[in-house]
């Protein structure tokens, strides 16, 4: 009974696995389009959050380096 009721939840979990890959398939070309965009806005908007958390970054090590010398 137990090998019975294990292999009909492996079945649906391929069979899930399976459904996901056919959905990507059937994007038409204004989806692809529209996701190609999305990536690319998402790293533009990323780029300058990065560097303005880089030059915090360097701000910080500096701001401790003076309040050392101070002291």
């Amino acid at each position: 009974m137990k090998m019975i009721l294990a292999s009909v939840i492996l079945f649906f979990l391929l069979l899930s696995c399976s459904a996901d890959d056919a959905k990507d398939e059937e994007k038409g070309g204004i989806e692809k389009a529209t996701d190609r965009v999305a990536a690319e806005m998402v790293e533009k908007i990323k780029k300058p959050i990065d560097a303005a958390r880089s030059v915090r970054e360097v701000e910080e090590q500096r701001t401790k380096q003076e309040k050392k010398q101070i002291e």
